[in-house]
């Protein structure tokens, strides 16, 4: 997994939103599994025990699903 480019978020605190992508070699980026978002002044991850199951789990239906055949 690797992050995208960020976007900042502003809310009770300000932070980077930085988007979470699955890539398996040689398959490539298979989609966006998450976001997590990163505090703008400490560099704090936030995060909670859910949203890293929830991020495992959409890890595992792209990595499961089948690859597009080329025509």
């Amino acid at each position: 997994m690797h992050g995208l480019e960020p976007s900042l978020i502003v809310g009770q605190r300000l932070a980077w939103r930085v988007p979470i992508v699955l890539s398996i070699p040689p398959r490539g980026d298979l989609g966006i599994v998450g976001e997590i978002d990163v505090d703008v002044e400490t560099g704090e991850i936030l995060y909670t025990r859910a949203l890293i199951t929830e991020i495992k789990q959409h890890a595992r239906e792209l990595a499961t699903r089948p690859t597009p055949q080329a025509n």
